[in-house]
């Protein structure tokens, strides 16, 4: 609990700082602080000096609330200072960082993809103190980009420990943060209002993400700092014009940091940045002093875009050039086949489009197709644009451009998701359209917290205070009524974590215990099986490396894609070379008639047994059965 509110200081110092130096309120800065901390973190990684990039964050919090304090008693305006910081939305900050402590302390992690990669590469960051681009991380998706992995490494070290339960923890206040701009219309004296708030915040994220509260994907994360972008673009004006387009920048050098599809959504939001700073330009008549000014601002705005996305890309292409990965996940040589745009494509679009036109999502009683939930969002879109046009002051109505972009980019992620399936994923996994919901859940969260933060700041143009409470007490029920299929998952039972850990806890210490050397080499057999226990052994036993095919020998079935063929010879040559021991975790008689030929004494082959290659025999010797 203490590395939580410790984490919520630090985002804080720069909320406190902007508004004391610069007159705004504490929300409006909050994404700031986290893109700003993310982004310091990667600077420093980039010159593989990470932990020093914590304690330089941490020094430059402390800094901050320094010069606040020095600034405030210099000014003698504390009463101004704290209306601007102490805030409904400071408070639901608060109280949000501290339910998430609660609601995600003790919490174990467990699926493919946090084995895989989302937890062991905070995991390894936490060790090795670099990128999963070094070596000694043998990361399976080194080129993976760490813009998350960052900001939950940085409160893994101020926590002094790894604790599996903070990358949930940080996650969630990172997102959570992204709200904060939107509700700076929030007074205090509507506190049924801003309870509303609270549980619309609570419910959005997980409309289209089940499982959103107990996750580590940065998919919807993504999604979020899209729409965010976008939302910030839509409501910017010449009042808070420059911090808004510094966390834009921010954001799409956070976006390209994300994964790699998140390069994708950077580039639309850099193109809309473009077109809206120069159309921003136009409002200004020419032929003044001002017009001069604004021409330059808008070029170097431009080059300020331009540079984020290239600086994000680049830097990242390099580091990744720089470190050779020196192993990739394989499963298999047929599911790892990469076909291209021909071959099965025609069938792929097919099976894409049906998807699209019959894959539904259920919101209470009504089941709507991914086609009508594209219409939806087009439609309220407009809805918007005519709103925000109708409802601002001159001169700022110019932005209708981004409600059209936005729909443009709608279908232009679809058609890039369709290319994905093509020309990236195996065959197995193009053919089944593996992770349909989690990548088309992207862009319909980005376009929900776009409507929603969007119909919130336009809600308080409404005049009358009980019109207000009704529209968005409709809205409230309308979306608790379309989740309840939904909140009962909000926070799934952490037992079948914990009762996974506890499968391999035991095993885990002795294997530790019983291998002397702190990085050694095992080959870990899981024969007949899809390679999860070889994903959370690699986890739970990392800095000891943990590779090589998990099943061996003939396939087993017509549809086994994970066992991989190896003769004897090979196999035995593959361990004398590479590794220091071999751990069989399941064995069957196949792989004992096949593969038995290598052990000193075929008797000793079984399950949970850690061996030696004896250097004078060439042969495997039992050290430990666990």
């Amino acid at each position: 609990m203490l590395t939580v509110l410790a984490l919520f200081c630090i985002i804080s110092s720069g909320g406190l700082f902007i508004s004391s130096f610069f007159g705004k309120r504490y929300e409006e800065s909050a994404p700031l602080s986290v893109f700003g901390l993310i982004v310091i973190l990667y600077v420093f990684g980039l010159i593989h000096l990470l932990r020093l990039g914590v304690y330089v964050v941490c020094a430059t919090s402390i800094a901050l609330l320094v010069a606040v304090v020095y600034h405030e008693v210099i000014k003698k305006q504390w009463r101004a200072f704290f209306s601007r910081t102490l805030t409904p939305a400071f408070f639901i900050f608060l109280a949000a960082t501290c339910a998430i402590a609660l609601i995600t302390f003790g919490r174990l992690i467990s699926g493919w993809d946090e084995y895989s990669h989302w937890a062991y590469i905070v995991k390894t960051m936490a060790i090795v103190n670099d990128f999963g681009t070094n070596p000694a991380a043998h990361a399976l998706y080194p080129g993976y980009p760490p813009a998350m992995p960052l900001f939950q490494y940085f409160a893994v070290v101020l926590n002094g420990g790894y604790t599996e339960w903070l990358l949930y923890a940080a996650y969630l206040i990172a997102a959570t943060a992204l709200f904060l701009p939107f509700l700076k219309k929030l007074t205090f004296r509507t506190l049924a209002l801003n309870l509303i708030v609270c549980g619309l915040i609570v419910i959005v994220p997980s409309l289209f993400f089940f499982d959103y509260y107990a996750n580590l994907q940065v998919d919807s994360f993504m999604g979020m700092t899209f729409g965010f972008a976008m939302a910030t673009m839509f409501f910017s004006e010449a009042e808070n014009c420059t911090l808004s387009r510094i966390q834009i920048l921010l954001a799409i050098i956070i976006l390209a940091l994300l994964k790699p599809a998140g390069g994708l959504l950077a580039a639309f939001v850099l193109m809309s940045f473009l077109l809206d700073v120069h159309l921003s330009a136009k409002t200004i008549r020419y032929g003044t002093d001002l017009a001069v000014i604004v021409c330059k601002q808008k070029w170097r705005w431009s080059f300020a875009g331009i540079g984020s996305l290239a600086f994000a890309e680049l830097s990242w292409l390099c580091c990744v050039k720089l470190n050779p990965a020196t192993e990739t996940l394989d499963i298999s040589s047929m599911s790892n086949t990469m076909h291209g745009i021909p071959g099965n494509s025609g069938e792929i679009i097919r099976t894409f489009i049906a998807r699209v036109l019959q894959n539904t999502e259920r919101f209470g009683l009504l089941l709507i197709s991914d086609l009508m939930l594209v219409i939806v969002f087009l439609l309220l879109l407009f809805l918007l644009a005519i709103l925000r046009r109708g409802g601002f002051k001159s001169g700022t109505q110019g932005k209708t451009h981004l409600v059209v972009e936005l729909s443009i980019y709608t279908f232009v992620y679809f058609g890039a998701v369709l290319l994905s399936y093509l020309t990236k994923f195996s065959s197995f996994d193009a053919m089944r359209l593996a992770s349909y919901e989690r990548y088309i859940g992207t862009i319909f969260l980005a376009l929900l917290f776009f409507v929603f933060v969007s119909l919130l700041l336009l809600y308080f143009r409404l005049q009358n205070r009980n019109v207000r409470a009704a529209v968005l007490l409709v809205v409230f029920v309308v979306l608790v009524s379309f989740s309840y299929k939904r909140v009962p998952q909000l926070l799934p039972d952490n037992q079948v974590a914990v009762e996974e850990h506890a499968d391999y806890a035991l095993i885990v210490e002795k294997i530790s215990r019983t291998i002397q050397e702190p990085n050694a080499d095992i080959y870990f057999i899981a024969q007949n099986t899809n390679g999860f226990e070889w994903l959370a052994f690699r986890y739970h036993l990392f800095p000891t490396h943990v590779y090589g095919h998990w099943s061996i020998g003939a396939s087993y079935d017509e549809n086994d894609i994970y066992t991989v063929s190896m003769d004897v010879a090979d196999w035995l040559k593959t361990l004398e070379k590479s590794y220091d021991y071999l751990f069989i975790y399941r064995c069957d008689a196949a792989f004992i008639a096949r593969y038995g030929g290598g052990f000193a004494c075929r008797s000793d082959i079984g399950e949970n047994r850690l061996y030696r290659m004896n250097r004078d025999t060439k042969l495997l010797e039992l050290i430990a059965a666990f």
